[in-house]
């Protein structure tokens, strides 16, 4: 096992390419070979490492998602209105969720208003 381990390493196909120490190791690849051998082993890190990286990047999305969607679950609830009510007032959460939804209006629109204002602004009268 230990042994087959030394394959892993860019160094073994390096000393497998120099000529005097060629000759005492054993199992060395083909000379044609053996520039594959050293460049695929060199990127065997990396190649880990990006693995892990797509991973960790996967789990926190899925983690990300869940906890949005659990959200949605709790905002759902009738009981998560009432509770908003006795803590911030009826009055002060109608006001909220207009802002909100104002907001959300005028940031869909108003890109394309702004955009047909600065055509009409370019076009010729």
């Amino acid at each position: 096992m230990l042994k087959e381990l030394r394959y892993l390493f860019p160094r073994y196909y390096f000393w497998c390419m120099v000529p005097y120490v060629q000759d005492t190791m054993e199992e060395c690849p083909d000379d044609d070979i053996i520039i594959l051998y050293l460049v695929l082993s060199t990127f065997t890190g990396v190649f880990i490492l990006f693995v892990v990286l797509l991973a960790v990047h996967l789990r926190e999305n899925t983690q990300r998602k869940h906890q949005a969607s659990r959200h949605d679950d709790i905002m759902k609830k009738d009981g998560f209105h009432n509770l908003q009510a006795k803590i911030h007032g009826r009055e002060r959460l109608k006001r909220l969720r207009k802002v909100e939804n104002d907001e959300t209006n005028n940031g869909n629109n108003g890109s394309a208003e702004s955009a047909s204002d600065s055509s009409m602004v370019d076009s010729p009268v």
